[in-house]
């Protein structure tokens, strides 16, 4: 079961899907997930964001719906960047 802001999978996690419903305990702990899959993609050679994106949805098997979940984000992400770019030039740094 997916709990939270940031959806993180109940038995993956400390807390319960109550206390994940709090937006800062919800996102704290989907941040420490990303980070978590990040290091593990760059520690076994998956050095792309579509990768650790993948794991972040799927857990440790990147499957081909996580693949998928992955690609739509990576999307939005670059969509909402450029949008804001063009919408406030000076306060996209990166």
């Amino acid at each position: 079961t997916d709990c939270g802001i940031m959806q993180v999978n109940a038995k993956y996690t400390s807390y319960t899907c109550k206390e994940m419903l709090d937006p800062r305990v919800g996102l704290w702990e989907g941040i420490r997930k990303m980070q978590y899959f990040r290091a593990y993609g760059m520690r076994n050679g998956r050095r792309k964001q579509l990768s650790w994106s993948c794991h972040y949805n799927a857990g440790f098997r990147c499957t081909e719906k996580g693949k998928k979940y992955a690609k739509k984000v990576w999307w939005a992400y670059r969509r909402l960047k450029k949008n804001a770019a063009k919408a406030m030039p000076m306060a996209i740094a990166y």
